[in-house]
């Protein structure tokens, strides 16, 4: 599978804020901890990701005391065959937050202690799997391959720093600064990054980052604004 210029935002992005805060928890296998949120996340496409930042697909239970959302979800309770059901997932804040959130699920329940201090990410993979973590009978492999073939190469190998984004895949990864403001306009955020904020150029950069339809809508507006606050607001083309 080819990373887009936004999916390899997220996972370098993700990565490194997952370095920094992981090892303070006692987890240290950051490759599969990052292909394991790519692979819940749907490389942040899903709205529990890029809307609520529970990267993890991380249910309430009966402990969770924070904010919720109640969403539709797959469990593959038997081999091969989906199950749709609703539930209450876990919301956060920021992508720091997030991974914090992540890291506290782990620690505070004791099927997930022979996570703590592993190092080896294949171990970790089949360890979380074998913890319960996921009903997919792929998820396995389906992480290690994620790992193998995006975070190793893209944020765990000496040459990684170089090869993040290749000149090819730069052409079209030109992003808005990100807004780390405190607004919900998307006009007054899109002002203090220096952009254009007129109705029609918001329609061009709707379309250039795949709202089809741009009326200016409250639930466009807020999709647009998460990306610019994430960093991820592609600019227009014309």
């Amino acid at each position: 599978m080819a990373l887009t210029s936004a999916q390899i935002k997220f996972l370098t992005e993700f990565y490194k804020k997952a370095s920094q805060i992981c090892p303070i928890y006692g987890l240290k296998a950051i490759g599969a901890i990052t292909a394991q949120a790519m692979c819940e996340s749907n490389w942040n496409k899903s709205k529990l990701s890029n809307r609520y930042y529970n990267f993890f697909g991380m249910k309430c239970g009966s402990s969770w005391k924070g904010a919720s959302v109640n969403m539709t979800t797959k469990e593959e309770y038997t081999k091969g065959t989906l199950t749709t059901i609703k539930d209450n997932f876990r919301v956060f804040n920021s992508l720091e937050d997030g991974i914090k959130g992540y890291c506290e699920f782990i620690r505070g329940l004791s099927r997930y202690s022979n996570l703590i201090g592993l190092t080896d990410d294949e171990t970790y993979i089949r360890t979380i799997k074998a913890d319960g973590w996921a009903t997919s009978s792929t998820y396995v492999k389906t992480l290690t391959g994620i790992l193998k073939n995006h975070v190793q190469p893209r944020c765990m190998s000496d040459a990684a720093d170089s090869i993040i984004i290749s000149p090819d895949e730069n052409k079209t990864a030109d992003y808005y600064p990100t807004y780390d403001g405190f607004s919900i306009s998307l006009v007054v955020a899109l002002r203090t990054v220096g952009a254009d904020f007129s109705l029609a150029n918001r329609k061009e950069i709707a379309k250039a980052n795949g709202i089809t339809g741009y009326k200016g809508t409250a639930a466009q507006n807020t999709k647009l604004l998460e990306l610019l606050k994430k960093g991820m607001l592609r600019k227009e083309s014309f």
